[in-house]
């Protein structure tokens, strides 16, 4: 069964559009100050970020674990029973 939607980018395109988006997606200085633990999962294939950016998070927050998925952008969509282990 596929479980991928191809129309999804435009709720996510939407969203990013929204003011001051881009000013919240790239302060990963707020991450710093949060007292709560992170994961961070992300898409190998993820053509939207640098090979490096995941690490950039535990370089803010460096409890930080760090997951990187055989999978693309949407790694929630395409590898959803992976990240649920």
């Amino acid at each position: 069964m596929e479980r991928y939607d191809p129309g999804i980018w435009k709720n996510e395109f939407a969203f990013l559009n929204r003011p001051d988006q881009g000013d919240i997606q790239a302060d990963l200085a707020t991450l710093a100050s949060a007292e709560s633990q992170l994961s961070v999962i992300c898409g190998k294939y993820d053509l939207s970020f640098e090979p490096s950016e995941p690490e950039a998070y535990r370089a803010e927050v460096p409890g930080a674990t760090i997951h990187v998925l055989d999978a693309g952008h949407f790694a929630l969509d395409t590898a959803a029973d992976e990240i649920a282990v």
